[in-house]
């Protein structure tokens, strides 16, 4: 075994130990500690709100595509690579 391996805690590495890591992280915190977090966590959340809202009421969403996905026009097909070939290191 090596160092690293005695180093890390497996059982935080599922998906239920991480979810009680989490929990036992944010039971540590104080009450102020929380509640600043909450209001950043709220500010971070603000803007997507506003974004959703924007593109339902302007534009509903196509049929087949997800909502607030990115549009953006095919990239141009420029044919064959270029001549040069690249050199590969032996």
């Amino acid at each position: 075994m090596s160092e690293s391996d005695k180093i890390i805690d497996w059982s935080k590495t599922t998906f239920e130990g991480s979810r009680r890591e989490q929990l036992r992280r944010w039971r540590a915190l104080s009450l102020r500690q929380r509640l600043e977090a909450l209001d950043r966590l709220s500010d971070l959340a603000r803007p997507f709100e506003q974004q959703k809202a924007g593109q339902t009421a302007t534009q509903p969403p196509q049929a087949g595509v997800q909502a607030g996905a990115v549009r953006e026009p095919p990239a141009p097909y420029r044919g064959k690579r270029s001549g040069k070939k690249s050199k590969r290191r032996s």
